[in-house]
């Protein structure tokens, strides 16, 4: 009986040849991140508004063992703590400098912001992560409301029994600090407060006292921040005698 013996086309036997001699050399891309390391470049520390992306991107950089950039790494951009928006994108591949790109929107509440970013692996490898971190202050006046009591009853030529008090608030709620607030009385029978022009706190707010004019009845006074929402807010006083 004449054995079998297998016969191989031509292209074939090329890849087997082939495949053979470069066995030994042969290597599959690896999804672990073993013997690199990740590197902030730019961006860290950076201070921004509340609900917006920091002015500057966030960049990090991938790298071997022996220094030089890893170009097409994932690298994950992870956002933690209260109040925190995220990242821009959230993922990134690493640039022909081993370079990845992103942008931070921070959360609706001002303070401090931390975040990771860390190198995509696939099965049990463990990457070190490197921290980020921004702070994020109040935005612009939006909104002035009274705090406490907008009517009040007094005598006439004394001041009210509590102050007439407003605060500031950003579009999220925020108190906002360092804003002028304009005191009014329209009426010259009205009395007069202690301060025409005031400035809010760290906590948004602002007050002054309001001695009472000679008239009976009802007087008014009022507190303004340029175009703001809630602007001007009306305080009245009664006075019986």
């Amino acid at each position: 009986m004449t054995p079998f013996v297998p016969t191989l086309r031509p292209a074939t036997l090329v890849l087997a040849i082939g495949l053979a001699s470069c066995a030994g050399d042969l290597t599959l891309p690896d999804g672990s991140a073993v013997g690199l390391d990740l590197t902030v470049v730019d961006g860290n520390g950076q201070v921004g508004t509340v609900g917006q992306a920091l002015p500057d991107s966030i960049v990090v950089e991938v790298t071997s063992e022996d220094g030089n950039p890893v170009a097409r790494r994932r690298v994950a951009f992870l956002a933690s703590g209260g109040g925190a928006e995220g990242f821009d994108p959230d993922t990134a591949l690493t640039n022909s400098e081993g370079r990845a790109y992103t942008r931070w929107v921070l959360g609706t509440a001002p303070g401090p912001y931390v975040a990771q970013a860390r190198i995509v692996a696939t099965g049990d490898t463990v990457v070190k992560a490197v921290s980020l971190q921004a702070d994020a202050l109040p935005g612009g006046p939006d909104t002035v409301r009274a705090v406490g009591p907008t009517s009040q009853a007094g005598v006439r030529g004394e001041a009210l029994p509590e102050p007439l008090t407003v605060m500031v608030v950003d579009r999220f709620g925020n108190p906002v600090g360092g804003v002028e607030v304009e005191w009014k009385v329209p009426d010259d029978d009205h009395g007069e407060l202690s301060e025409d022009r005031t400035v809010t706190g760290a906590d948004g707010i602002s007050s002054v006292t309001w001695t009472l004019g000679g008239g009976a009845g009802l007087q008014r006074a009022e507190a303004r921040v340029g175009d703001t929402n809630g602007s001007p807010v009306d305080f009245t006083a009664v006075v019986f005698f």
